[in-house]
């Protein structure tokens, strides 16, 4: 591949996402969409990314789909559920870090609404440093708020879809005092953990010193959850997480662009929010997370 691409390294590439990443056509097309980024972040102008060629693969595969089985339905994550997931964790045969680790990841998937692969690296041995999230990317604050001592994650999105062209965003995770405690969980997995963590390396990784991919992390939780939940019939996987607190935030009469406005989706409001006073927002996502608990 070189840039810029020409219609038969499209359609290569629109080949190998079909048949080895065996994605749907609608995310085909969004990450097509994500090649004209990769071009402009080249110095390169993307010429016709979706040729005729292109588009009527596409289109085949779409009529294929049409014609498959109903899709199971992807549920939203909700506190109930991230409550059983903790207590089959506890159970499960699994090494204290790997439950921690699963753990760490849900909670801070959760309420920070991150978009997995913002996440998560995408291959088990090797990683971008341009667009994975390093061990430098998260980082504990400590701030007097209030007359308190907090503890904070610092989360720096090195490539937020929403926010392609620019240099990321940081999010930043407090403590909510709840079960679901993303600054709790992520502390525990640290002192579990054996790996040291480095500056230059995947901020998360297993005990073996590989990474944590979108794709484990989806195995890993219906291993889990797939012993009580009938995943032939309805599914929690890595979006469910980001969905999750969307929905909870509607079903507690929350307003859309609030909604928007915590997951990050398409709303400038996002930019003023991480303007406001540290202890505004850490009220905020306290009350937040009080507030779904009891849903």
């Amino acid at each position: 591949m070189s840039f810029p691409m020409d219609d038969r390294m499209v359609l290569a590439y629109v080949g190998w996402l079909i048949a080895v990443r065996k994605v749907s056509s609608a995310t085909i097309s969004q990450y097509i969409s994500g090649l004209r980024v990769a071009h402009l972040k080249q110095g390169v102008m993307p010429g016709n990314l979706k040729p005729a060629l292109v588009a009527a693969v596409i289109k085949g595969k779409e009529h294929k789909e049409g014609k498959s089985e109903t899709k199971i339905p992807r549920l939203a994550m909700s506190i109930p559920v991230m409550r059983l997931l903790k207590a089959l964790l506890t159970q499960s045969s699994m090494a204290l870090a790997d439950k921690r680790l699963l753990w760490a990841i849900s909670c801070m998937a959760f309420h920070g609404s991150f978009r997995i692969h913002e996440f998560l690296s995408i291959s088990t041995n090797t990683f971008d440093p341009t667009t994975t999230l390093l061990g430098c990317n998260v980082r504990k604050l400590e701030q007097d708020i209030d007359g308190t001592k907090e503890i904070i994650l610092a989360v720096h999105l090195k490539c937020p879809k929403e926010d392609k062209l620019q240099q990321g965003v940081t999010v930043e995770l407090f403590s909510t005092k709840t079960v679901t405690c993303p600054v709790t969980a992520w502390l525990k997995w640290k002192k579990a953990s054996k790996v040291a963590s480095s500056p230059t390396k995947p901020a998360f990784r297993r005990e073996d010193g590989s990474c944590m991919t979108g794709n484990k992390f989806n195995i890993e939780i219906k291993s889990v959850l797939g012993k009580v939940i009938n995943y032939n019939s309805k599914k929690y996987l890595s979006h469910s997480f980001r969905a999750g607190l969307a929905s909870m935030m509607a079903s507690a009469g929350y307003r859309d662009e609030e909604i928007m406005r915590q997951g990050r989706w398409h709303s400038s409001a996002f930019k003023l929010y991480c303007k406001t006073g540290r202890a505004s927002r850490l009220r905020e996502q306290r009350d937040l997370a009080l507030k779904v608990s009891q849903i």
